[in-house]
Order: structure tokens, then sequence, then C-alpha cells
């Protein structure tokens, strides 16, 4: 597999990745979310969803993935958030699921070739430090091609793969 990002130049000169402008406009379908299950406090709100994990973790899970595709849409946590992400591979069970995790108070997002009940256990296999703030609303992108997956936040990027989720259901989560 071969993942090539997008450089882009900032005022003050340095750089920054986004997804390339061609395969963006490649994966340009728009389809419809159909929510498979709910955990925890979920509520619908006017532009997406709203996840309540200040007790224990909640989430939403979505329809299984196709081979290649591309989500696109924003996240944004208050103060005290430990950790949300993107989830993938979920089956029977959720807490057996693969996740790239936003850890704000890590300032990172993060992946382990763990599933979700042991990841806040371990040290990250792979890492990209971002400089989260709380109530910024953060735009992402996660293009998937098989079983990789390049996650962009701002003009950042975590690459990794993720064997579980090829064909399976994938959700969002938090906690905090």
């Amino acid at each position: 597999n071969l993942v090539a990002h997008q450089l882009v130049t900032h005022a003050d000169g340095t750089l920054g990745v986004k997804v390339p402008d061609q395969i963006d406009q490649h994966l340009s379908q728009v389809v419809e979310l159909q929510v498979q299950q709910q955990l925890g406090q979920v509520s619908a709100i006017k532009s997406g969803w709203q996840l309540e994990g200040s007790g224990d973790v909640s989430g939403i899970v979505f329809d299984n993935l196709p081979q290649i595709s591309k989500i696109t849409g924003k996240f944004r946590f208050e103060a005290g958030t430990q950790f949300t992400g993107f989830v993938a591979g979920v089956g029977e069970e959720p807490e057996k699921a693969y996740g790239i995790q936003v850890e704000p108070d890590k300032q990172r997002i993060r992946y382990d070739a763990v599933h979700g009940a042991a990841l806040t256990s371990v040290d990250p296999d792979v890492s990209v430090s971002i400089p989260f703030q709380a109530g910024v609303d953060y735009p992402f992108t996660i293009v998937i091609e098989d079983d990789v997956a390049v996650f962009y936040v701002g003009d950042h990027a975590l690459t990794t793969r993720i064997y579980k989720m090829r064909g399976e259901a994938w959700g969002w989560y938090s906690r905090g």
C-alpha cells in the first residue's frame, strides 16, 4: 500500500498535510449514515450527535465500512475529556473494536494494535502531537482503503493499518 499526502505551506513557512485533492474529489459520493447502535448517553443534535461520556464511555455505531471510503466531519470536546475518537471493527462486542483516539490532555492522536478495553493501559504504537483546545471545532477526514486508515485532523495525519476494519461497523466514542 502507498499513502500519499498533499503538502500545504503556511504563511509562517511551516508545512502541513491534507488529503490530496484528486483523492478527495474521487471519494465525494455522500452516503447517509445509518445508526446501528448507541452506547451510553447519546443525543441527536442539529449537526450530528453529542456523546456524554462523563460516567463511562459513550458511543455511536454506524453501518459497515465499504472497502474504500472517506469519512468527514468535525468534533469538539469539553475540558476534562479523557478521549474521543474513531472506532472500527465493531462487532458483537464493541469494547473489542480498534480505534484512533484523540487524547486532549496528552495533546495527541494515537493508534494501538490492542482493542479498546486495553487501550488506555499501553503506550501508543503510533501517535501524532496536535495542540488541542477544549471548545474548538476540529474538522477531520478519515480515508480508508482495505485495512489502511489515514486520520487527518487539521493539517496533521496519522496513518495506520487496522486489520479488523474491512467490512465491519464503525463509529465514534468518547469518555470524560
